[in-house]
C-alpha cells in the first residue's frame, strides 16, 4: 500500500477499514475480520472513535452470521457508545448509522431480551481499547 510507503497512519487506518468492508461485502468474513482487528490495533493511535465503532458494529455482524449472538450485543453495544462519544472524527464511513439501527434492531429480536440488554450494557461499558482487547480475544473463536 503506498500509504505505507508514506508512513500515514490515518490513510493506513482507512485502507484497512475499507478493505474489510469490499471483503465482508464479498462474504469473505474470515478476511473482513482480520482487516478490521488490522484496523482496530492502528486506530488505537489513530484515535477516530466513530471508525473504531463502525468496525466494531462489522465485526458485531461478523460473529452474528456465526450465531454468537451475545458477544454480537456486546460489540453493537461498544459500537454505539464510540459512536455516540465521538463528537470530532476525522474519517468517513460506508456504513451509516440507520444501517446500524437496523441490524442492532433485527439482533434484539433474535436474542432473548435480557440476555440482550446484559450484553449490551457490556459494550456500553467498555473503553474504545477495551472493546479492541476483546475483539483480539476473540480471533480463535
Amino acid at each position: 500500500m503506498l500509504s505505507h510507503k508514506l508512513d500515514d497512519p490515518l490513510s493506513n487506518a482507512s485502507t484497512l477499514y475499507l478493505l474489510g468492508e469490499v471483503a465482508r461485502l464479498q462474504g469473505d468474513t474470515m478476511h473482513a475480520m482480520k482487516l478490521y482487528i488490522e484496523f482496530l490495533a492502528l486506530n488505537q493511535v489513530v484515535g477516530d472513535k466513530a471508525m473504531i465503532g463502525f468496525a466494531l458494529h462489522n465485526l458485531g455482524n461478523i460473529v452474528q452470521a456465526h450465531g454468537k449472538l451475545e458477544k454480537a450485543a456486546l460489540l453493537f453495544g461498544a459500537a454505539q457508545s464510540l459512536r455516540e462519544d465521538s463528537t470530532n472524527t476525522t474519517s468517513w464511513s460506508l456504513t451509516n448509522h440507520a444501517e446500524c439501527d437496523r441490524d442492532i434492531t433485527a439482533l434484539r429480536n433474535r436474542l432473548d431480551k435480557e440476555a440482550f440488554w446484559l450484553a449490551w450494557a457490556k459494550g456500553q461499558a467498555m473503553s474504545g481499547d477495551d472493546a479492541i482487547t476483546y475483539v483480539l480475544s476473540l480471533q480463535g473463536d
